[in-house]
């Protein structure tokens, strides 16, 4: 079986909510209110499935072991993302508009 979850983010404008990281799970954002950056990276570990999130990445890590963002996307009201387990993520306020969205998440344990 899979867990499910669900969480609701609210971000002030001009805001970074989290640093660069990756997650355990599979996620699914769904953007409900004003506008949000997004980049995401190509995992750092090759071929392993994290079994817990990562500590925060620094600018400098960023550089030296994520490298480029295979996606850069403002999403919008209405917008869905999705990324996999394991894939390097951040994400900023578009403007000085707060923003809302809705991350629904799935992981297993393997």
């Amino acid at each position: 079986g899979s867990m499910v979850g669900a969480n609701l983010y609210v971000t002030p404008g001009s805001h970074q909510g989290f640093a660069p990281h990756y997650d355990d799970i599979e996620a699914f954002v769904l953007q409900l209110s004003g506008e949000k950056h997004w980049r995401v990276y190509p995992p750092v570990a090759d071929g392993v499935l994290p079994r817990g999130s990562s500590e925060d990445f620094t600018k400098e890590e960023m550089k030296t072991k994520v490298g480029a963002a295979i996606i850069d996307t403002v999403l919008k009201p209405g917008d869905l993302l999705y990324f996999p387990r394991g894939f390097v993520h951040q994400a900023v306020t578009s403007s000085n508009s707060p923003s809302i969205h809705l991350t629904i998440s799935a992981g297993q344990r393997n």
